[in-house]
């Protein structure tokens, strides 16, 4: 017995319902971790959108802003602390950095450090993800 015709929809129709459909399937207020282009620290805008290269240069700059701003707290120097402290923080459809918070913490202050480097930090290109600027959550 043959299969069942099925009608199908005009290609243009199809991939404007699956762009509608992508669109629809997560609010304004989404947060992602992962999407098809993270986004880029400030330096860069010389650079093809997507490359190794602007990839490389924006992990630069990022680094080089967060020596040129910390200063590593007294209390931390006089009590000998070193270490690592991780953030997290969100960068906005617009590119704003919201929301930062500890992760991971050594004490001496340098949390706070952290925070304050991380809330001076200037404007971001935002990460994509299906073409739309989106909301996309960083650890550092």
């Amino acid at each position: 017995m043959a299969a069942p015709l099925q009608a199908t929809q005009p290609k243009s129709e199809t991939v404007r319902k699956t762009a509608a459909t992508i669109t629809a399937q997560y609010a304004s207020d989404t947060v992602f971790t992962r999407v098809d282009q993270m986004p880029y620290f400030i330096g860069c805008e010389h650079l093809a959108d997507g490359t190794e290269e602007k990839r490389q240069c924006s992990n630069l700059e990022l680094v080089r802003f967060i020596s040129r701003h910390l200063i590593y707290p007294d209390s931390a120097l006089n009590a000998g602390i070193e270490g690592t402290v991780y953030v997290s923080f969100t960068v906005d459809e617009s590119g704003l950095v919201q929301k930062p918070y500890l992760l991971m913490d050594i004490g001496g202050g340098c949390g706070g450090a952290a925070l304050d480097i991380i809330q001076e930090m200037p404007r971001w290109e935002p990460g994509r993800q299906h073409g739309r600027t989106v909301n996309v959550k960083l650890n550092i």
